[in-house]
């Protein structure tokens, strides 16, 4: 039994390993180079899309907004005053893919939102997650999104057995980053900011 427990954490910490690899290699490339790889998705959204530029490094961001694509599992930082990208992070989206058709189908909803407000969720127990007998936590801060007809959606965090689901269909719904990319986000994110969630 030992034995087999002793397993379970090597496959645990091997996988650990290569999804803070994964996370890495996003932050390193280039988020002009991901933006125009996706950009023809945004276009029904975003009627500048195709003419988005990369950001100025150290040039302030003025009105930021966000874009999740749920396909690729990244979220995209652009400024709609300077039609820039400047910022892109790996996120996991909903376990089953798809436009979400009902409450606890563990889908993300797609459309244009609003960030609703911002909870700190540094506090919150894990959830016990019913399929899989798992216990999940919420990272730091619950970025609530306003997803009519849809409650309780939001971009949050991850504990660390749960890092290397980042990438992946994984979630319940929610988007779900690394904690320190969510910092990133919180640095920047404010109520009534867009959030548009494609396919």
């Amino acid at each position: 039994m030992r034995t087999n427990s002793m397993a379970i954490k090597r496959i645990i910490a091997a996988i650990s390993f290569w999804a803070v690899i994964l996370v890495a290699t996003v932050a390193y490339c280039s988020p002009i180079d991901r933006w125009n790889s996706i950009s023809q998705k945004a276009t029904a959204h975003l009627s500048w899309a195709k003419d988005v530029v990369a950001h100025t490094e150290g040039s302030p961001v003025i009105s930021p907004l966000w874009v999740c694509v749920k396909e690729e599992h990244l979220l995209f930082g652009l400024d709609g005053t300077s039609k820039t990208v400047f910022a892109v992070w790996p996120v996991a989206t909903g376990r089953v893919k798809g436009q979400k058709q009902k409450v606890g189908d563990m889908r993300t909803p797609e459309g244009d939102f609003t960030v609703q407000r911002i909870d700190d969720a540094s506090f919150w127990q894990p959830y016990k997650d019913k399929k899989t007998g798992e216990t999940i936590g919420y990272g730091p801060w619950f970025i609530r999104i306003k997803t009519p007809p849809w409650t309780g959606i939001g971009i949050h965090g991850t504990d660390d057995d749960h890092l290397h689901e980042i990438g992946t269909d994984a979630s319940h719904g929610c988007i779900r980053m690394a904690n320190h990319s969510l910092l990133e986000l919180k640095a920047l994110v404010a109520p009534g900011q867009r959030v548009i969630i494609l396919p």
